[in-house]
């Protein structure tokens, strides 16, 4: 008796075996592809980015709610960049501090033919009415979200933009950077992002990234037009958009080369 419950025992774990590799074999199977699909990025993302002469123009939208220590710094880094046909769209979302009233006051545009600074300044209604209020006032073939308190690498335009060489693009991560490393957890949150977008290089070889969102998501404006607004009952209201992107058919990309440094919160 003892060796057949024994017996079955072992039969009923190696059941539980066989279950759990069923249920986690896709799972492994999608990190051996990025794994090996990985060192192929680099190639395959030069070889994707465009070439062409015609310079797209660009919205950056910057919601922002009590910024006032960093706003300035991430207007002037976007300003910093330069790109030729440049709209910039802050919109307060209800701040209750001072976040940049001499700025917009005297911006300095140096004179700048192609490039603007608008300010909207709305009551309190969440990063996702915001985003969606800034889209109405949006010019630009190309949409680009910053966080507030994230600065811009001066190429960072320019590198997302050339990802959209094909009209099926229809959304580009960039590469978030953490720039406070002072403290252990600012570490490990940077190490989170090395190994989050670490993977963004193998899924966009299958333009298939589906998370973009955060400091640095840039859009195909037609593209974000067919879609619903940003719904503002999600918490993660970028990846939703993301998805629904994926969903309509359209390709998603990373772009390693666009970098956009933000703080690490505790």
């Amino acid at each position: 008796m003892a060796a057949t419950r024994d017996f079955h025992e072992v039969a009923s774990y190696g059941h539980v075996r066989v279950i759990m590799g069923i249920i986690l074999a896709p799972l492994l199977i999608k990190y051996f592809l990025q794994l090996v699909c990985t060192p192929i990025y680099s190639m395959v993302a030069f070889m994707r980015t465009s070439r062409s002469d015609a310079v797209k123009s660009v919205s950056v939208l910057i919601p922002v709610w009590n910024e006032e220590v960093g706003i300035i710094k991430t207007v002037q880094s976007v300003l910093d960049t330069e790109y030729p046909k440049l709209q910039i769209i802050v919109i307060n979302d209800g701040s209750t501090d001072d976040i940049m009233t001499s700025f917009i006051a005297e911006p300095p545009l140096d004179d700048r033919e192609n490039t603007s600074l608008k300010y909207l300044n709305l009551t309190n209604g969440g990063k996702a009415a915001a985003m969606n209020r800034g889209l109405i006032h949006a010019d630009g073939e190309i949409i680009i979200k910053v966080d507030a308190d994230s600065i811009m690498d001066r190429d960072a335009i320019t590198n997302l933009v050339k990802q959209f060489n094909a009209p099926d693009v229809g959304a580009v991560a960039g590469n978030v950077v953490i720039a406070n490393r002072a403290k252990p957890l600012e570490w490990m949150q940077q190490m989170e992002y090395l190994s989050g977008f670490f993977f963004k290089r193998a899924d966009s070889l299958f333009n298939s990234v589906y998370i973009i969102g955060g400091a640095a998501a840039a859009y195909r404006r037609k593209v974000l037009q067919e879609m619903s607004d940003f719904d503002h009952a999600i918490i993660t209201e970028e990846i939703e958009m993301s998805t629904c992107i994926l969903s309509r058919g359209y390709k998603t990309r990373y772009a390693a080369d666009a970098v956009v440094y933000t703080e690490g919160h505790l």
